[in-house]
């Protein structure tokens, strides 16, 4: 019993759908049996009983599902493999014709029985042996075999896509949640270090501000370290997260420092990758800024753009090196908005014509990732 049901396991489906198979195929074609014998047979060889027009079917479907775990388990181990091809299909015709031969005699054999112990049927027993029936029989039986057989490859085949499309997403997921890292590992300890630096030269000379800093410092930290690539985060947790950024360099520059951030709002709740803006803003700081004296301008604008989104971050520091060119921060930001958006986006960053430098980002539709699939994905987090 046990070796039974291990057999039986094999299956890509529950075994019990083999008796619903055989109860459902059995009354389709004994109905249709019963009825041609009816209408288009002479009187002789009418059915009129219709149980038994039930036992051919029966019996038939019955041996189908014996055999059905090793027929699948014959398609499971043949190689369909541009070299292997010949050999196989070769190999499943022999496997098939030997299995239509061995179901046909075995069938043929308990209706010589049912026959021989039917008293009425008796007369007949020979006709089950006829060598033009056994031809027909084998034939039929082959022909089924070859169905069984397609549906099992079939079922197989899309098994195996679907795992293997499971498994690209997680390819997919795993590589995305590494850049992401990578870009952790980038901002940490640059940002880091300043921070510090700033924290250290304020708790002598103003400790208020020291703490201030320490607190946006730690909410930084808790978004960068929450963050997710696939869900991303709303444009307005975006900005959020690059005010208590830009609250540090305005600690760090004091009033030479002049920020603008300008939303819509119906642009608020539009879902972006997180992290996103990041890199361009600390580029105004890094290269922009760096060497650059007197006062500093820094805007950020998001506004609608047609169907789209456009998002733009502008400063008047040092203008970029290279005219055109995208750095190795803002490729990464091009790729995971290319990823995000599925194609949809554009990226440019260029020379202001009064001097300083812009960065822009042009989403050409907006689908709908909007707040609820993002309080979807808070609600599943726990609270911190």
């Amino acid at each position: 019993m046990v070796n039974m049901r291990r057999y039986f396991r094999n299956l890509p489906f529950p075994p019990f759908l083999l008796i619903v198979g055989i109860v459902v195929l059995s009354f389709l074609v004994s109905t249709q049996y019963f009825f041609a014998s009816q209408f288009f047979s002479d009187h002789e060889r009418k059915t009129t009983d219709y149980a038994k027009s039930w036992m051919v079917p029966v019996i038939n479907y019955t041996f189908w599902a014996l055999l059905a775990p090793l027929i699948y388990r014959i398609s499971k181990k043949l190689s369909f493999d541009r070299p292997n091809i010949p050999p196989t299909l070769l190999m499943l015709l022999a496997g098939g014709l030997i299995l239509a031969v061995l179901h046909e005699v075995s069938s043929t054999g308990l209706f010589f029985l049912r026959k021989l112990l039917d008293v009425s049927e008796r007369a007949s027993v020979f006709d089950v042996v006829d060598g033009r029936y056994l031809r027909y029989g084998i034939f039929s039986r082959f022909l089924e075999y070859l169905v069984i057989l397609t549906v099992f490859m079939a079922v197989d085949y899309y098994k195996r896509y679907v795992k293997s499309a499971v498994t690209l997403d997680a390819m997919a997921l795993d590589l995305n949640e590494a850049r992401l890292t990578a870009l952790k590992a980038q901002l940490q300890p640059h940002f880091l270090f300043n921070t510090l630096n700033t924290i250290t030269a304020l708790i002598d000379e103003d400790k208020v501000a020291a703490q201030q800093v320490t607190l946006k410092l730690s909410n930084i930290l808790r978004d960068i370290l929450q963050a997710s690539e696939e869900s991303g985060v709303t444009l307005k947790e975006e900005i959020a997260f690059i005010r208590n950024f830009l609250d540090i360099e305005q600690i760090r520059y004091g009033p030479r420092l002049d920020v603008q951030i300008l939303v819509e709002h119906g642009v608020k709740e539009v879902l972006i990758p997180h992290l996103i803006l990041q890199p361009l803003v600390e580029n105004s700081f890094k290269h922009g800024f760096k060497k650059k004296l007197g006062k500093c301008h820094l805007s950020i604008t998001a506004k609608l753009y047609g169907l789209g989104l456009m998002i733009c971050v502008e400063d008047d520091g040092a203008p970029a090196k290279t005219k055109g060119s995208l750095g190795i921060g803002l490729s990464n930001v091009e790729r995971r908005l290319d990823h995000f958006f599925q194609g949809r986006v554009e990226l440019s960053a260029s020379p202001r014509p009064d001097g300083g430098h812009q960065t822009t980002i042009i989403i050409q539709h907006i689908n709908d990732k909007t707040s609820n699939h993002r309080r979807r994905r808070a609600s599943a987090q726990p609270g911190t």
